[in-house]
């Protein structure tokens, strides 16, 4: 006799609700070819000047978290995209939310990882959303080089099942293309994969925090 819920002996069928549901959102963003490339270039020459400072990147280079301040029409464009984005993100439990009135805080960077280089687990829980953009992936061979992997923020609790599986799985991967955009709640702990690669892996990460209405 079967016992799942869809056939119960005593005729119950559940009503199921995805509590505490994280959500990773992936957008891809249309005809990136000529942006990325002027991105690199810039990106290139801002790390001419500047050395960078020490936060997740092992090995690689990080940008000081300023990148929406400057006016390069490459960055100004991205950061449009990353606020359209972010708006369709955020109306999902918010359906009025106004980028223009409620955004109090922001920053950006610039992450350049050679081969080796990787970032090591953190989050950003002082803000609301994160998010990366990819600009550059190198080859996506075997492996995960380059993924980045978010851990399940219910940790050790997370346990398999006796076959092996989960009820919730403790971590996901994901190996972006060049163009993909994620935004994901920035209280999810992450790391990103070493490159394997010998082409330089290049990102645009961001986080941003909601204030209350400026009317």
């Amino acid at each position: 006799m079967s016992t799942s819920p869809e056939a119960s002996p005593i005729g119950l069928r559940p009503v199921a609700s995805p509590v505490f549901a994280s959500h990773i959102d992936v957008y891809a963003v249309e005809d990136c070819a000529p942006l990325n490339s002027e991105l690199l270039a810039l990106i290139a020459e801002w790390q001419k000047s500047d050395n960078g400072i020490t936060a997740s990147n092992q090995l690689g280079w990080h940008s000081p978290p300023t990148l929406f301040t400057r006016e390069e029409p490459a960055f100004r464009k991205l950061f449009d995209h990353f606020l359209q984005a972010v708006t369709i993100t955020a109306r999902r439990n918010w359906k009025d939310f106004d980028p223009f009135r409620n955004v109090v805080a922001r920053e950006g960077w610039a992450n350049v990882n050679g081969k080796g280089a990787f970032n090591a687990v953190h989050e950003h829980d002082t803000f609301h959303f994160s998010g990366a953009y990819y600009v550059a992936v190198g080859k996506q061979g075997p492996g995960r080089s380059g993924a980045i992997e978010f851990l399940n923020p219910a940790g050790i609790s997370a346990m398999p099942l006796p076959n092996r599986s989960y009820i919730m799985p403790p971590k996901i991967a994901l190996v972006p293309n060049a163009g993909n955009l994620i935004i994901f709640p920035s209280y999810l702990r992450h790391w990103v994969y070493p490159n394997q690669d010998e082409e330089e892996r290049v990102s645009i990460a961001f986080n941003i925090r909601f204030g209350p209405s400026a009317r």
